[in-house]
């Protein structure tokens, strides 16, 4: 079933300096990393889960859901990683 009332997906708003490394210039300089972005919230009307994959600066996969509202953030984020 699809989740109403979201409109938009976490990986449509994703901006090079979004997540860092250490070394970060080595990672963005390499085209043969890929990139894994998970994102998770809790708020009043819910809890969400999402994650993309990108590999060569292209968006390869996404996937997103709004799971119960009892869940925890640890859980969701839990939920992202298990749908990779």
């Amino acid at each position: 079933m699809k989740a109403t009332g979201w409109s938009t997906h976490p990986s449509e708003h994703l901006k090079p300096n979004q997540i860092t490394f250490e070394d970060g210039d080595a990672y963005i300089a390499r085209k043969d990393i890929i990139n894994i972005f998970t994102g998770v919230s809790k708020i009043v009307h819910g809890v969400g889960a999402a994650f993309c994959v990108s590999a060569n600066d292209i968006l390869a996969y996404q996937w997103s859901a709004k799971l119960n509202d009892n869940n925890t953030v640890f859980q969701a984020e839990l939920t992202a990683l298990h749908e990779q």
